[in-house]
């Protein structure tokens, strides 16, 4: 009677934890099948050069990611590497082009400077029509000189307004 008992109560035991453990697998197989869809949707996009767009998926793919249902540790620790490998090449190619961007805003920034040098050395008591050619030909070089760093436009936009309120002063 003791064996039957015991035979019974092992019985149920193994088949609860069969009944475990092939659950735990089904959701370990979800989470899996979800992950493997993100990871296709980063590779897809790790070589956009659309930057602002896509920082914004990416960023949605991240919170979509920490939503997602946890797999077995060394799945999800694969998994999590080839999506961070397909973030940190798109990421690593935009800051790569931020650098050669300011970069290329620092010498405009340069060029703007020299620029406001001769503006500001204008005079418009001596001719203002003198004062406004040379003005508008410094306006002209300044356009095709291109952007500069964010935090210096302000600084170098209000010195070229002034150097064109005194002309237009000069003028009026």
């Amino acid at each position: 009677a003791l064996w039957k008992r015991l035979s019974a109560a092992r019985a149920t035991f193994d088949r609860m934890r069969k009944q475990f453990f092939s659950q735990l697998d089904a959701k370990h197989a979800e989470a899996a099948q979800i992950k493997e869809e993100l990871i296709a949707r980063a590779e897809a996009m790790q070589e956009s050069t659309d930057w602002g767009p896509t920082v914004r998926a990416y960023k949605g793919l991240m919170d979509e990611w920490r939503r997602a249902p946890r797999g077995s540790r060394k799945k999800d620790d694969a998994q999590w590497k080839r999506f961070k490998a397909a973030q940190d090449t798109f990421f690593q190619a935009r800051n790569a082009d931020l650098h050669e961007i300011e970069a290329e805003q620092r010498q405009n920034l340069e060029v703007k400077e020299a620029l406001l040098t001769e503006a500001e050395a204008i005079d418009p008591s001596a001719g203002v029509d003198q004062a406004k050619k040379t003005l508008r030909s410094v306006q002209d070089r300044w356009e095709e000189a291109g952007k500069v760093p964010r935090g210096d436009m302000r600084r170098i936009d209000e010195r070229l307004r002034a150097v064109e309120r005194a002309v237009k002063n000069a003028e009026q």
